[in-house]
């Protein structure tokens, strides 16, 4: 029996939920976000791409067990997310500058380490091994991909608002 595992990061696209709503909200209220001197780097993968991916696992022989990671094919900081989102929104992307260690004391304070750190950790995946294998190349940008999500959400919203 063949199996592969493939093995998205953080996923993004219509519908999401979680933080990413949350994140998508407070931009689009305008609320100033402490996150302009967070460095970090997170990979991505989007819905649509993750779809593209499987597509491209079952049109394919499979032998043995093998486990791939995935990606969107590049990383992005928690600021540079905000910057897109709110570019997609057409809103300024309002942050301002709080020491990384200060976020992390009032996360321990407030009993949200997990979330902070899902917004300020790093997780950069290599996607190389899968590509090579199945000749993948992501069929969306991150820029389309959350275009596409900032739509979804802005269309549920207005939605809401009118219902």
């Amino acid at each position: 029996m063949a199996i592969t595992s493939l093995r998205p990061p953080l996923m993004y696209g219509a519908g999401v939920k979680g933080n990413l709503r949350r994140l998508m909200r407070m931009v689009q209220l305008g609320i100033p976000l402490p996150f302009s001197r967070i460095s970090n780097r997170r990979s991505l993968l989007g819905v649509r791409n993750f779809g593209s991916a499987i597509s491209s696992v079952l049109g394919s022989p499979a032998s043995g067990f093998r486990v791939f990671l995935l990606s969107d094919g590049e990383s992005i900081s928690t600021p540079e997310l905000i910057r897109k989102i709110a570019i997609a929104m057409h809103k300024q992307a309002r942050m301002f500058s709080v020491p990384q260690e200060l976020l992390r004391f009032a996360a321990l304070a407030l009993r949200k380490t997990a979330e902070f750190e899902r917004l300020t950790g790093s997780l950069v995946v290599d996607d190389g091994a899968f590509r090579n294998e199945y000749g993948w190349t992501q069929p969306y940008s991150l820029e389309d991909g959350l275009k596409e999500m900032v739509d979804s959400f802005l269309a549920f919203h207005d939605q809401q608002r009118f219902s």
